[in-house]
């Protein structure tokens, strides 16, 4: 092996070690009520997924953290107020349904009522037969008689 494999599993080795030695040793109603947390939390090293699906960065970080509140005593809304004090509300899985928020809630419906809405519309006006249009004889166009005379002219010479 070459030094720096060496170097590099040593490393791994010992921040397991130190991610392991974080850990609380928790009640299982306590881990269950922990686990329930790192769900609605995202975690803030990449924002784009929750404590309990990320695997790297700040989330076991927050997931040791969590566990030393919840033995502190603290319910979730306080653990989660903490986070949402230190990162803001992006921190939350889900948004808070108050305020500009509902529009991510209520806005996928509003479209999809108003595609459906369209669609409907657009398949009747499809199916609905459209009313002739007068044709430049009908609307009388004096302008268009030389013309037309010429043609008549021309067809029956062709024809002859």
């Amino acid at each position: 092996m070459h030094n720096h494999t060496i170097k590099t599993v040593i490393c791994l080795v010992l921040s397991l070690g130190i991610i392991a030695g974080t850990t609380h040793a928790l009640t299982p109603e306590k881990e269950a009520e922990a686990r329930q947390i790192f769900k609605q939390l995202i975690a803030p090293c990449c924002w784009t997924t929750s404590v309990a699906d990320h695997g790297s960065g700040a989330a076991p970080k927050i997931q040791a953290e969590i566990r030393t509140l919840l033995e502190e005593g603290r319910t979730r809304d306080e653990i989660i107020a903490h986070y949402v004090d230190i990162y803001g509300e992006r921190i939350l899985v889900e948004p808070p349904r108050r305020g500009f928020n509902l529009l991510a809630y209520w806005m996928p419906w509003v479209v999809l009522v108003a595609g459906i809405g369209a669609i409907i519309l657009f398949a009747r006006r499809a199916r609905a037969p459209s009313a002739p249009q007068p044709s430049a004889s009908a609307q009388g166009d004096a302008s268009l008689d030389p013309y037309r005379k010429r043609v008549r002219e021309e067809v029956r010479r062709l024809d002859a």
